[in-house]
């Protein structure tokens, strides 16, 4: 082969690599929150439209996080149900994705062993949910959908009380998670359609009781979550 002809083929060979590599849709930002509110705030700006959220009088705004600002989450015990300790996005159909891919991106910092930190919907919710939580230390994702419930566990615990990325994804025949930029940990199997008319709930469960629902609250630093759908 001429040395025109192999360039030619080497360059056809990455575009077709990068091709593969690439996300095949970027995506609608539907929901960022910067978490950058000052102290005694109380409404969680939504930078990329109408999904402000209530912030609960339990939870401190203005808090640092990394090298900028963030929300602190406390507990007051999961027997306890108290939506004061959560931060809470009115129910929206801009929030529910129905059969597109996700992506939830997440800023945490903790030693809390569990916790919720995002979710619209709980378990046995009409029209599924989607929810990142930790769980032992391990941070996890869960979509439920109208075929079935797929969750992906990290393999390393992050409650270390540093600050941590989580990224989760649902595509079309998988759920993946990844922390910090690392290679994912895929769930194979489509999840089906999510829509429902839950709120989203940051910091915990919206709807326990603390006896056959825990409410599951984090104590931690939450710095920013952005919901993109596509």
């Amino acid at each position: 082969m001429r040395a025109g002809h192999v360039g030619i083929a080497i360059g056809a060979c990455l575009a077709t690599v990068l091709a593969t590599a690439a996300p095949a849709h970027a995506g609608t930002v539907v929901a960022s929150w910067g978490m950058n509110e000052a102290s005694g705030a109380t409404v969680m700006d939504d930078a990329a439209g109408a999904n402000d959220g209530r912030i609960g009088s339990r939870v401190k705004t203005g808090v640092t996080f990394g090298k900028g600002r963030g929300y602190s989450f406390t507990s007051p015990g999961d027997s306890v149900a108290d939506r004061s300790a959560l931060v809470l996005v009115p129910d929206s159909s801009a929030l529910d994705p129905g059969d597109r891919n996700v992506n939830i991106t997440i800023e945490v910092a903790t030693t809390d062993v569990d916790g919720n930190l995002l979710q619209k919907g709980q378990a046995g919710t009409y029209g599924g949910r989607y929810k990142v939580d930790i769980s032992s230390g391990y941070p996890e994702c869960q979509f439920q959908g109208s075929i079935r419930e797929r969750h992906a566990t990290w393999h390393t615990k992050i409650n270390d009380g540093r600050p941590h990325t989580i990224v989760c994804e649902r595509l079309a025949d998988r759920v993946r998670i990844s922390v910090d930029g690392g290679t994912p940990v895929i769930a194979w199997n489509a999840t089906g359609t999510i829509a429902n008319a839950k709120e989203l709930s940051l910091g915990g469960k919206p709807e326990c009781n603390g006896t056959t629902v825990d409410c599951d609250y984090l104590t931690g630093r939450i710095g920013s979550a952005r919901i993109t759908f596509g």
